[in-house]
């Protein structure tokens, strides 16, 4: 007897259904028998040994640009082991895209900068590059507490506030609520974050997708942003006396960072904040330049660049603030970089020179610091080492340690 047309396609839907869950069995045992496992979850966006060429057209940027990462997915040389770990002072950086630094090379990015300055000064010192394009202090937390912290190196260096304020300026300021997804932080479900960490097939072909479909991995090679110029029109947000009244992230970045400080301290390590510095200010020069951020595809309003430069520094003032009340070193690294040209591609991300004069100057105040107060790095410098000749900015120091 034939079996009825409904019953036919149930036994073809089951049929379909027990090949496709074998197929994808098969296909998860030989991606895991020919790939490595991500040191850390796969959600978090840590890419490892992942290597590409760029040619991105931004001022005062070298091409080609080599964008690398090692074995944990941070960009730096590959991590020491076992006894060369324990011998040397370990560093990893944590932030956003000032951070990461995605466009410029892998030897011109300012924590490649401070670890090379550092190795010529005679310390012992590795640095890995554990900034992530888009993250606030929410993505920040779970790099420390879930990658971090797995390998708890002597000092956590973090660079934040300017994704941060992103969330009040953005219309649905929830949008980086999980891990950002690319360049503009797009969130992902708990659901889809769980398969990337149990599915190594999912892993591999969400990357995949990312880098030959999304471009959010390997960024078109004629990218282009221009240096802040736009004259404003006058329909730019007037700014109230209050500031903290707009800034609805305000409150959330200072817990977050507090709960920062806990997380390092309390696997050991050391926490160091650094303020987000900024090509413009709030002057009369940017009051007639409108803010424009090429990561942010809209905002709640307009801003001129002096009134930006204003809620910058208001979140930079919280940074401040927290480290003191909590006894955290802090380095005010906005006082420290000029409101130059020389020193940025666009309104806030640092070029080749910029780069290079906060690898520099972190460097030195690592050193002067630390020496100081009696928390030796690994390897006292040797006589007439360049870390005595390095150009003094002042202390650049907020706070304790």
């Amino acid at each position: 007897m034939k079996l009825s047309l409904r019953k036919r396609l149930l036994f073809s839907s089951v049929v379909v259904g027990i090949v496709g869950a074998l197929a994808f069995v098969v296909g998860e045992l030989a991606t895991r028998w020919l790939t490595p496992a991500p040191a850390f979850a796969a959600s978090l966006n840590l890419h490892m040994n992942f290597s590409t060429e760029l040619s991105p057209d931004l001022h005062g940027v070298s091409t080609p640009v080599r964008f690398s990462t090692n074995r944990w997915g941070m960009r730096g040389s590959q991590p020491p082991s076992g006894a060369a770990w324990e011998n040397a002072t370990t560093i990893v950086t944590v932030g956003g895209s000032t951070t990461q630094c995605f466009f410029l090379d892998d030897a011109r990015t300012w924590p490649a900068v401070m670890e090379r300055e550092l190795r010529s000064s005679g310390y012992s010192v590795w640095v890995g590059n554990a900034g992530e394009a888009g993250h606030s202090t929410r993505g920040h937390i779970r790099i420390v507490d879930e990658a971090v912290a797995q390998v708890r190196p002597d000092y956590v260096l973090f660079l934040v506030g300017v994704n941060d304020l992103s969330l009040s300026l953005r219309p649905k300021w929830q949008w980086d609520h999980e891990m950002s997804d690319a360049l503009l932080g797009r969130a992902r479900s708990d659901g889809f974050n769980w398969i990337l960490d149990h599915s190594r097939l999912a892993y591999q072909l969400g990357l995949f997708k990312k880098i030959h479909f999304d471009g959010t991995v390997v960024r078109a090679a004629d990218f282009s942003v221009p240096l802040p110029s736009e004259p404003v029109t006058g329909d730019e947000f007037v700014l109230p006396d209050d500031v903290d009244s707009v800034l609805r992230s305000l409150d959330e970045f200072r817990d977050n960072v507090v709960h920062l400080i806990q997380s390092v301290r309390g696997f050991g390590s050391e926490p160091v904040f650094l303020t987000q510095p900024l090509l413009i200010d709030d002057s009369p020069k940017w009051s007639s330049v409108k803010a424009r951020s090429f990561w942010m595809k809209e905002q709640r309003f307009e801003l001129d660049g002096a009134s930006y430069a204003r809620l910058l520094d208001r979140f930079n003032q919280v940074l401040i603030e927290v480290c003191e009340e909590h006894d955290a070193t802090c380095f005010d690294l906005a006082g420290i970089v000029p409101h130059s040209t020389d020193y940025y591609y666009d309104m806030v991300h640092f070029n080749d020179a910029g780069a290079r004069l906060v690898g520099e100057q972190l460097a030195y105040l690592m050193g002067v610091h630390y020496l100081a107060s009696g928390v030796m790095l690994a390897e006292e410098p040797s006589a007439g080492s360049n870390a005595a000749s390095r150009r003094d900015v002042g202390s650049g120091l907020i706070g304790g340690g």
